[in-house]
């Protein structure tokens, strides 16, 4: 739903397989009308958290199962949590999380999105050199805050096992705790002695 009619047609042609309405997403009678209670997930994005907020919490009192919010202020964290609401997305965490990517100079990472501020689900480029290449994943003796949920190979989508072995070219899906995205770095950082030999 969007409230600004040039931007409905410009969403329409550009997105394909998805109904834009033009609309107050805040209006609750026209969310009753579009059928707000077989809905399977909701998505609040306004520019205004607290109405990003209110919007959450009707979406749960409709029981819908899958509520994401977009929040930009810290200091509603502690209501976030009493709300119930299912993903919490932070404009400026995420923004600050990909320029310290790039300064650090990670360009393996295609994508990252912070989730409910605690862990990050990030996609790497595998490459020669890794430390984690051609090792079965049940080797590496991963920490439990580590989740390897996907490897993408050419159009395959892999959903690893221990035999699974990561190899160069894959992108690599990985779920894991904020606090230890540099375990997972390291992880990924290429040997240079053996770039060199190579």
């Amino acid at each position: 739903m969007e409230k600004d009619k040039a931007r409905c047609h410009y969403l329409a042609n550009k997105l394909e397989n998805v109904m834009v309405l033009n609309g107050d997403g805040s209006n609750v009678g026209l969310l009753t009308e579009e059928d707000m209670d077989e809905m399977d997930a909701f998505v609040t994005a306004t520019g205004y958290d607290e109405e990003n907020l209110l919007l959450a919490l009707m979406a749960k009192t409709h029981g819908i199962e899958d509520v994401i919010s977009k929040v930009s202020h810290d200091s509603y964290t502690d209501l976030i949590s009493k709300l119930g609401i299912d993903v919490v997305l932070n404009p400026l965490d995420i923004s600050c999380s990909t320029i310290l990517r790039l300064i650090r100079g990670a360009k393996k990472v295609i994508s990252s999105v912070l989730l409910q501020g605690q862990a990050e689900l990030m996609e790497v480029y595998a490459q020669e050199g890794m430390g984690m290449i051609n090792i079965p994943l049940k080797n590496m003796k991963l920490p439990d805050y580590i989740i390897i949920a996907a490897i993408h190979r050419g159009m395959d989508t892999i959903i690893p096992d221990g035999n699974t072995k990561i190899k160069p070219g894959d992108r690599v899906t990985i779920v894991c705790m904020i606090s230890n995205i540099g375990y997972v770095e390291k992880l990924f950082k290429p040997n240079i002695r053996l770039n060199i030999l190579k």
